[in-house]
């Protein structure tokens, strides 16, 4: 009898389970990571731009947890159900805890939001006092730069 040669990437059912179990629990850093974003958009106004770009960055950002699951914990064989358990687990995230996380967030930026605004106010004006100084000395080069430019006229 030849004995039978079983392939190293060979999970038993019960490790199997205990992967799509630890993928439904990489689902929860994923939500708060979501909550993150929602949160920094509540508390400061974004450009739609800006918006585009976290939206394009949170999926980025799951995919390189994902696969640092995949190297810490399956061997780096990725599959299938290691995706379904982290989006069942981001779903049951925002379904449960995401709605209490959510609520004390938007609370906590209510209450930070006022002081972000008089420091914004204070910084927009040092800004535009800053930038008159510039804008004013540009001009005064310019208007010597065209006063060198012309010759002196000798009076008559």
């Amino acid at each position: 009898m030849m004995a039978q040669v079983i392939p190293e990437t060979f999970l038993s059912p019960e490790q199997q389970l205990a992967l799509f179990g630890g993928s439904c629990l990489l689902g929860i850093p994923c939500g708060l990571l979501f909550d993150v974003f929602r949160l920094l958009r509540r508390l400061i106004p974004h450009h739609p731009a800006a918006v585009a770009a976290e939206d394009m960055l949170t999926p980025v950002l799951w995919g390189i947890l994902l696969a640092g699951y995949t190297t810490a914990f399956a061997k780096g064989d990725f599959r299938l159900y290691y995706v379904i358990g982290m989006l069942t687990g981001f779903v049951l995230y925002e379904c449960t805890l995401g709605r209490l996380v959510l609520c004390i967030g938007t609370a906590f930026c209510a209450v930070v939001r006022a002081p972000l605004r008089i420091l914004g106010w204070g910084f927009r004006s040092f800004c535009r006092k800053v930038l008159c100084i510039f804008v004013g000395t540009s001009k005064k080069t310019k208007r010597e730069q065209k006063n060198a430019q012309n010759p002196l006229h000798s009076p008559p």
